[in-house]
């Protein structure tokens, strides 16, 4: 999915998008704009569709290999599109947010935790 902030909406989604750069700032310590921004949003958008789909990830969460296996699943319906030249919410880029989504999905359960050599 790509967001283009110049597009005509039918309903005005620059409030959205205010609010989800003030998060993205709050927790990058950082300024988000440009294609960063539209990323942030495109996945954040995603991971509210999955809430509504299959329920919140405090009601209905994974272990981390569950997350993984789902992870894998996503990815292989990217290939798919990539071979295939799917449109829309199954095109290969929709298919990247939706991993993406998955993959903040599994970090917003479980959590961050220090990496040997780096913290993340």
């Amino acid at each position: 999915m790509v967001i283009d902030l110049n597009k005509q909406w039918p309903y005005d989604i620059s409030a959205q998008i205010e609010s989800d750069r003030k998060v993205a700032q709050h927790a990058f310590g950082a300024e988000l704009v440009g294609p960063r921004l539209v990323a942030f949003c495109a996945v954040v958008d995603e991971r509210n569709h999955q809430d509504a789909k299959h329920g919140s990830i405090e009601a209905s969460g994974h272990t981390i290999g569950e997350w993984i296996l789902i992870l894998e699943a996503e990815l292989a319906e990217a290939k798919v599109a990539l071979i295939k030249g799917g449109h829309g919410r199954d095109s290969v880029l929709s298919e990247i947010v939706q991993i993406t989504a998955v993959g903040m999905a599994c970090l917003e359960q479980h959590g961050i935790r220090e990496i040997t050599g780096r913290t993340v």
